[in-house]
């Protein structure tokens, strides 16, 4: 659904602890998604696997808002996060 979804804007995930695997599959999703602007994926025990998969999306989509807070992200995963915005 999210692959074809042309209206969707904002998608608020926050304490579903989807992981690293639920981002992963969010990330298939949203390659094909050119509309979501703002991503809430607070409290989703993501870690370094989820952000490396969530960098490819950010690189290609036109998401402008995430809240990644309280997640499982150390320097390493920051730094990704970076470079990926730059």
């Amino acid at each position: 659904a999210l692959k074809k979804n042309t209206t969707l804007k904002t998608l608020n995930l926050s304490s579903n602890q989807i992981g690293d695997q639920g981002i992963q599959a969010l990330v298939e999703a949203l390659k094909e998604n050119r509309t979501l602007e703002k991503l809430n994926v607070q409290r989703n025990q993501i870690g370094h696997q989820g952000v490396q998969a969530l960098v490819e999306v950010l690189k290609m989509n036109t998401i402008k808002n995430f809240n990644l807070n309280n997640n499982q992200i150390g320097d390493q995963e920051a730094q990704t996060l970076a470079e990926a915005l730059k």
